[in-house]
C-alpha cells in the first residue's frame, strides 16, 4: 500500500512518525533521489520537524541517497535496514550513512492492529436506563 503513495506523501509518512523529543538537538539535510521515478526530494530536519521539498537537491547536505521507492518503503516499515540494502546493492549513498540510519531509528513505530471503534459499557447502561 505504501508503494502507491506519491513521493510527497511518503515524506509526510516519515515526518509524522518522527519522535520530536529525540531529535531536539539535530539539524541536517538529506537528498533523496528516487531511482524509479527520477525524482529528487530534499529532507530537512530542524527544530524537531522534518520538512521536505522537491527539486534538484540541496548543495550542502550530510548525505545523498539513491534508492527505489520500494526500498524506502521497506526501510520505513523495517522490512530491511541500511546494512542489508548495502549488501543487496539496492541503494547508493554519498556522505554519512550513519545519519540516514539514525533517521529511521528515530521514527516511532505504531501497531496497526487496534479497534477503530469500541463500544463503551458505561454509555450502553445509561442509554438502557433512559
Amino acid at each position: 500500500m505504501l508503494t502507491a503513495l506519491t513521493s510527497e506523501a511518503l515524506c509526510y509518512f516519515v515526518a509524522v512518525r518522527l519522535n520530536g523529543a529525540k531529535v531536539a538537538d539535530l539539524h541536517w539535510k538529506i537528498n533523496w533521489h528516487l531511482a524509479d521515478s527520477d525524482e529528487c526530494r530534499v529532507v530537512n530536519l530542524q527544530n524537531c520537524t522534518l520538512t521536505h521539498s522537491s527539486g534538484q537537491g540541496a548543495a550542502v547536505v550530510v548525505a545523498s541517497v539513491r534508492a527505489s521507492r520500494e526500498m524506502i518503503v521497506a526501510l520505513n516499515v523495517r522490512r530491511t535496514n541500511f546494512s542489508e540494502a548495502v549488501v543487496a546493492g539496492n541503494r547508493a549513498i554519498d556522505g554519512e550513512q550513519g545519519v540516514v540510519e539514525k533517521l529511521f531509528a528515530l521514527l516511532d513505530h505504531f501497531t496497526t492492529m487496534f479497534d477503530v471503534v469500541a463500544p463503551s459499557l458505561g454509555q450502553e447502561k445509561e442509554g438502557a436506563e433512559s
